[in-house]
């Protein structure tokens, strides 16, 4: 199967049952007693209590609830968040299972992190920003990346060895074959990162708070590295200045 497809239909699938049934909680208008209110308090303080090292003898719990319950706390909000709970584990192993097949596939691992990065938003529309799902969500976008940048090195790697390989620089001073490849594939990443922030230009009046994959970031790794294994090379070197300077 295509690993990008399969993700994209798992995200597709997540937001359109986060929309239903979120659609499903405000036609119930669940109107919840204190007393539920209360347990959830007391359950999201016990959740803060294990991640941090404050010792119980010095913990205001009065002062510790305040901080963590909002004045506004909306208890159908909180129950939401955890009905998709369930689904985490076998979603993220899907996920991981399909980046391993296209670890070295630079152009599908970021389409992959612009569809988890336009569900990441979507979905935290209906969700806590600080739910299980949405964190779930957040540390596949975040894996993606990581291995995005990851199959840039190795792509880099491959690229200093083939150099020479390809027969280094030619008498007609034009870019070997491995050259013109890198260089092509350095365009189709662009071309898909400008189509991504297109869509989100339009989908948001604003880009402020998108978090893409740091362009600005990739294209030193990409171009950079042509430079360094051109003034490396003895063949190079060799070379007059001017014929330098058109190479």
């Amino acid at each position: 199967h295509d690993p990008v497809r399969y993700i994209s239909d798992m995200l597709a699938w997540c937001h359109q049952s986060i929309a239903s049934e979120a659609d499903f909680f405000n036609r119930l208008k669940l109107k919840t007693n204190q007393q539920l209110i209360e347990q959830i308090k007391k359950d999201k303080l016990k959740e803060e209590e294990q991640k941090t090292t404050i010792s119980t003898e010095t913990t205001d719990e009065n002062k510790l609830v305040e901080n963590i319950i909002d004045i506004n706390f909306n208890a159908e909000s909180y129950l939401f968040s955890h009905v998709f709970d369930g689904i985490i584990r076998p979603l993220t192993s899907r996920i991981e299972q399909s980046i391993l097949q296209i670890d070295n596939d630079m152009l599908s691992l970021l389409r992959v992190s612009h569809f988890l990065e336009f569900y990441y938003h979507a979905m935290i529309q209906h969700l806590d920003h600080d739910s299980k799902f949405i964190t779930c969500i957040y540390n596949c976008w975040q894996l993606v990346n990581n291995t995005f940048i990851k199959s840039i090195e190795n792509e880099n790697n491959l690229l200093k060895k083939g150099f020479h390989i390809n027969g280094g620089i030619t008498n007609d001073l034009l870019p070997n074959k491995i050259f013109n490849d890198h260089l092509y594939q350095t365009s189709q990443l662009l071309n898909e990162y400008k189509q991504c922030m297109n869509k989100h230009l339009q989908q948001s009046s604003s880009a402020d708070n998108i978090n893409h994959v740091d362009i600005d970031h990739i294209l030193p790794l990409m171009i950079n590295i042509l430079y360094d294994i051109i003034e490396q090379y003895n063949g190079y070197k060799k070379l007059s200045s001017s014929y330098q300077l058109i190479y």
